[in-house]
């Protein structure tokens, strides 16, 4: 599979993103070393539009943590962006946007919820 052409305004959110993971932020070379797995991960995406929801993950997860001091742990921040992403993707079906069978182990857990919900009856 090829991969996506990831244009410059996305990877400037990935420098972003990154920057917010960085603790020595006045390092460019430290943000763009934090950078590399989020912008291999948009990279990856089947197309156009998967590249842009894994960016709207990111954005979220970005969101949830911006108030968290830097860790230098891109790896974790792009673990738990694909769980976002999973959830984002649960209802399509489509296995080439379940990676690493998040979204059917998403699903799962989000029927097993509606299950209980229903016996609360």
């Amino acid at each position: 599979m090829r991969a996506v052409l990831v244009d410059a305004r996305s990877r400037a959110k990935a420098l972003l993103f990154a920057s917010a993971l960085t603790s020595q932020r006045d390092r460019a070379a430290a943000v763009a070393v934090n950078a590399s797995p989020l912008l291999a991960w948009l990279e990856a995406a089947s197309g156009e539009e998967d590249m842009r929801v894994r960016l709207r993950a990111l954005s979220l997860y970005h969101l949830n943590t911006q108030c968290d001091p830097p860790d230098d742990n891109p790896e974790r921040f792009l673990a738990e962006a694909r769980t976002l992403y999973a959830f984002m993707t649960a209802g399509r079906g489509d296995e080439a946007w379940d990676e690493g069978g998040l979204g059917r182990d998403l699903r799962e857990k989000l029927r097993r919820l509606r299950d209980l919900g229903q016996g609360d009856s």
